[in-house]
């Protein structure tokens, strides 16, 4: 993936974190518009997109004030966490080699 394409991704993937809007599929429709292909066709793999995520993930949490009560800190954490993506997809060749992501 080249530069380009993350300069314009990670603004995206880091606002659709902030308003809860970030879903897999979003997420692959964002990829397949930027970089001009699907990951199918190999423009792109879910690997990067995952990349992409924590990315995103953490320039959408260095803004935020966390609380300084330890139960509240870990409630909005949490909250963070619950909001992004799961990583469960994986490539042929792990499927091939067993290997998980």
């Amino acid at each position: 993936m080249n530069r380009p394409a993350i300069d314009t991704l990670l603004p995206l993937i880091t606002r659709d974190l902030r308003t809860g809007g970030l879903t897999t599929a979003r997420l692959a429709a964002q990829l397949t518009e930027a970089v001009g292909g699907t990951d199918a066709s190999g423009a792109w793999t879910w690997r990067q997109a995952y990349d992409l995520v924590q990315s995103a993930a953490i320039l959408a949490d260095r803004d935020v004030p966390l609380a300084s009560d330890p139960a509240t800190r870990l409630a909005q954490l949490t909250a963070g966490a619950g909001a992004r993506p799961t990583e469960t997809r994986r490539s042929e060749a792990q499927i091939r080699l067993q290997q998980m992501a």
